[in-house]
Formats: C-alpha cells, sequence, structure tokens
C-alpha cells in the first residue's frame, strides 16, 4: 500500500491517500482541508476511492467530507463513539470556530479489531480513545495513520468533549506495543516513526 499525504485548510490538516497499487483502489483519510485540492489529488493519481475513513469526528478532520463524498460515492466509515461529531456542533467543535456545518450520520460505524478491504490491501481498526471517545488509528503495511491521538513528538488534546489524558496514554501505549518501527503518519505535522516515539515523546514514556 502506499500513503500519499494531502496538508491543506487553515489548520493544516493532513489527509492521506491509502492506495492499493495492484487495483488503483484507495481510501481517503480525513478530508478536513480544501475539498478542491483533495480532489485535485484523487485526479492526479487517478484513483478510485471506495471508502472515507475519519479518525475521529472534530471539523479540521471532516469539513470537506460532503464534497468529496459527493465527487467519490464512496461510503463513509467512522468509529461509533464519534458518529455523534458528524450531526453535533459542540462535539465537532464547529461552534468553537463560529460554524454550523453538520453531516449524515456515516455509512459504517467502525469498531476496535474491525478490517476494511481497499483493493487487495486491508487496513485494520484500532480504538485509540483519549483525544475523543472514538478516535482510531489505521494500521497498513505500509505504516499508520494515527489521526490527533500520536504527533511527532506530541500527543492530541485531551480537553475537548470525549477526551481524557489517562485513556490517551494508555492508547500511545497499544500503539508502542506493536512490534516493529512503523512509520507514523498523523492528523497534523511531520512523519515520525514508533520507535522515534517510545524514545522521544515527552508526554507518554514506554
Amino acid at each position: 500500500m502506499e500513503i500519499v499525504n494531502i496538508t491543506s485548510g487553515f489548520t493544516a490538516a493532513n489527509s492521506y491517500l491509502l492506495i492499493d497499487k495492484e487495483t488503483n483502489n484507495a481510501a481517503l483519510v480525513d478530508p478536513g482541508g480544501d475539498a478542491r485540492q483533495i480532489i485535485s489529488k484523487i485526479d492526479e493519481y487517478g484513483v478510485c476511492i471506495t471508502a472515507i475513513l475519519l479518525t475521529h469526528g472534530h471539523f479540521d478532520h471532516i469539513l470537506a467530507l460532503d464534497k468529496v463524498k459527493e465527487y467519490t460515492n464512496a461510503k463513509v466509515y467512522i468509529h461509533t463513539l464519534d458518529n455523534i461529531c458528524l450531526g453535533n456542533l459542540n462535539f465537532s467543535l464547529m461552534s468553537h470556530i463560529g460554524r454550523d456545518d453538520t453531516f449524515d450520520d456515516a455509512d459504517v460505524m467502525l469498531e476496535d479489531g474491525d478490517e476494511i478491504k481497499i483493493g487487495n490491501s486491508t487496513i485494520s481498526v484500532m480504538h485509540t480513545p483519549g483525544h475523543t471517545a472514538g478516535s482510531v488509528c489505521f494500521i497498513t503495511d505500509a505504516g499508520i495513520i494515527s489521526g490527533d491521538t500520536l504527533f511527532l513528538e506530541s500527543i492530541g488534546r485531551t480537553d475537548f468533549p470525549g477526551g481524557d489524558f489517562d485513556t490517551i496514554d494508555e492508547s500511545i501505549h497499544r500503539l508502542y506495543s506493536i512490534e516493529g518501527d512503523a512509520k507514523v503518519y498523523p492528523g497534523h505535522g511531520g512523519v515520525t516513526t514508533l520507535s522515534h516515539e517510545r524514545l522521544y515523546n515527552p508526554f507518554v514514556k514506554e
């Protein structure tokens, strides 16, 4: 699987294309930035988007959701506990930026351990609550899409609705327990690795 980063929007949110190179099918993760830029990247790679995957339901990860769904006709996936964000301005934090965007319920509700097929590739779902109640990471053979759970030498905020520091600490330790040195692709900022975070993340030590 190939991972392509798309950074856009006023929060510099990272969206990702997860491309199955054998079939050219792909998933789009977190369309929260500029819809035109995201759609342009889809066209550039010439992929068929078969799933829109949400790591969580905050505004900066879903703002372009409707436009991208209309363009791709792909189903939307979110964890059961974060589906509330799509229709609730407080949980999505839309109210924090003076917007009133709401969205339909997701097509597919995710749970820990679910597997999503994209072409011949498999994406595994790890429930990693703490930033939100329904935050998830998507684990692929090319790396981990960590949303706002784990950043380069940082972690997601826990002072929003559904957030909790002890819970995110447990979630990150679950990530640290994954064998090997997988690349980590966060919702904001640069790529890191599990080994780097185990050693240098000041918020959660191994």
